[in-house]
């Protein structure tokens, strides 16, 4: 997720289109992994899908708007 979001840690990408934050509750343990995406909820990520989410949320036009 980092490298597809061109950061090296956690925070904002330059461009203020995507935040990466660690948690460590999301409330939904029975779904863990989980990530959040534009207030919502994916789970039992793994790295490659969690990739894909983000390569395809900054894909999107508008996002965020």
């Amino acid at each position: 997720v980092l490298e597809i979001a061109g950061l090296e840690d956690e925070g904002d990408t330059p461009d203020k289109r995507l935040t990466v934050r660690f948690n460590t509750c999301l409330g939904a343990c029975s779904q863990a992994p989980v990530m959040s995406l534009d207030h919502h909820l994916a789970g039992r990520v793994n790295p490659e899908s969690a990739a894909k989410n983000v390569a395809h949320l900054l894909e999107q036009d508008g996002h965020g708007e």
